[in-house]
């Protein structure tokens, strides 16, 4: 039988397929338990022009034929708990009329199908939940999802992708980057909005026991009640590890389901600065919440009067900070031309305009993704723009393979760069014109994290650059010393 594989299903794990992009790496790697089947008839094929794919080289193409259910799923069954929330999703296009949208009417589909035992046959199942989307007729990548419980007491699922005849046409859609995971609590603990869970948020919860409050719901069965309780005591217990010398004092783990606006901001426009190529948008197309991590995604696409996008957050007014331990866990984006980065301006220009006020660079990483930079931008004593920073290197490895630390320990007269708690650079001399040191480092910064796409830096994109290109940051956390 041919087949291809799952990028990931990781037995008893939170995560049972992440990123499913049928990448053309991904033939004969000899791993049955995760090889995808389909029907004969349906096509399953590597495709020759990347930008048409969500994520990597390939996706899978499902039409209807006669039956309506042509479809596409585990040969082997997920194992699932009882009693517990999972979400589905993935990126689905049009394939029938691309631009000229004359898609047939007809339904893309991503089914659950629970099972009581794995050799069960599909005459057996306990049942089924699944989301239609409404495809949009445009040729381009949506991302769909639906969250749903197993309510059945099924031990088992299959993941089935159809393509469903409802007019006696032939509908085609294609499917990338599928995504089965145990869905996180559909509610916060923060009860009180001051971005720490503590005995406060135990009283705001305890007023609610036994109500079926829906503020209170957290495992989304529709009441308040012991589990309710467990999910809070979970969070409340979350173990952030501790730096000698150091105080937590604020995180985004992105571990909800969608970007916590009470942290971040979008940046949006057509128009940046160092000759960008990008429009920065707050559509889910460029920037998603999935699998605990925030994903920048940078597509090459008309936009507005670019021909790329991308996205760009900042915490100003909503996470700001005056020195600490700053770091991020990220797994870069790269290619010709990608320009990641998580990095900091004042949230008050006191000192003046551009890099009067100063910028602090924690991460940067140009093109191939092998070097990494640390940088601070000021001015020096005639108001002209100067910068000092450092690089590390480690024998050719690419930053973009994995997740990596990311940091800076900021201190009133010195700024340490980190990567995996590796010092490699710091910087104890800066100045703002006729202002007195150690200004502009003297006042509250905010974070930015962006994948810039071009520039007078890393060069324009070209025929070796890969679209679309992700950056994953699994968390950002501050740190402060102990007083």
């Amino acid at each position: 039988m041919a087949g291809l594989m799952a990028a990931s299903l990781v037995e008893g794990g939170q995560t049972f397929i992440s990123n499913a992009g049928f990448e053309v790496n991904s033939w004969g790697t000899g791993f049955p338990n995760e090889w995808w089947s389909w029907p004969p008839g349906t096509a399953v094929y590597h495709n020759p022009d990347p930008n048409k794919a969500h994520s990597g080289n390939a996706y899978i193409t499902i039409s209807s034929d006669s039956n309506g259910w042509p479809n596409v799923g585990l040969d082997s069954l997920i194992r699932v708990s009882h009693d517990t929330n999972y979400i589905i999703g993935g990126y689905i296009a049009d394939a029938n009329g691309g631009q000229s949208g004359q898609n047939p009417a007809g339904n893309a589909v991503l089914e659950i199908v629970w099972y009581a035992n794995a050799s069960d046959s599909y005459d057996m199942r306990l049942g089924s939940d699944s989301i239609t989307p409404a495809v949009p007729k445009d040729g381009n990548y949506y991302y769909y999802s639906g969250t749903f419980r197993n309510r059945y007491d099924a031990n088992y699922v299959q993941i089935v992708l159809a393509a469903y005849r409802i007019s006696g046409q032939t509908p085609t859609f294609r499917f990338d980057d599928i995504v089965f995971a145990e869905a996180n609590p559909p509610a916060k603990p923060d009860y009180n909005g001051d971005r720490i869970v503590n005995f406060i948020d135990f009283a705001y919860l305890a007023k609610g026991y036994g109500k079926s409050n829906g503020t209170y719901d957290m495992d989304g069965d529709g009441t308040f009640g012991l589990s309710d309780l467990a999910i809070f005591t979970h969070e409340w217990i979350r173990i952030i590890p501790d730096i000698p010398g150091y105080q937590f004092v604020w995180s985004d783990e992105f571990d909800g389901t969608e970007i916590d606006l009470t942290n971040w901001t979008y940046d949006v426009g057509d128009s940046w600065y160092n000759g960008e190529l990008e429009s920065y948008t707050d559509r889910p197309d460029n920037s998603v919440v999935e699998n605990g991590c925030l994903v920048i995604i940078a597509k090459q696409e008309s936009y507005h009067s670019n021909n790329y996008t991308s996205a760009r957050l900042r915490s100003q007014t909503k996470a700001d900070f005056l020195y600490g331990r700053i770091e991020a866990r990220i797994k870069l984006a790269v290619g010709q031309g990608i320009w990641p980065g998580f990095w900091m301006l004042p949230t008050a220009s006191v000192y003046g305009g551009g890099s009067s006020s100063g910028e602090i660079d924690i991460l940067e990483t140009i093109n191939a993704g092998d070097r990494v930079y640390g940088t601070i931008h000021f001015t020096d004593a005639n108001n002209q723009h100067a910068s000092s920073g450092g690089s590390y290197y480690a024998n050719g490895l690419c930053f973009a393979n994995d997740f990596h630390v990311y940091a800076i320990e900021w201190d009133p007269n010195e700024i340490r760069w980190y990567v995996d708690d590796v010092k490699y650079f710091s910087q104890t001399n800066w100045s703002s014109d006729t202002n007195p040191y150690p200004a502009p480092f003297d006042q509250q910064f905010y974070f930015i994290l962006n994948v810039a796409i071009g520039g007078s830096w890393p060069g324009p994109p070209d025929q070796t650059t890969v679209f679309p290109q992700r950056m994953l940051v699994d968390w950002v956390r501050v740190y402060q010393k102990t007083p």
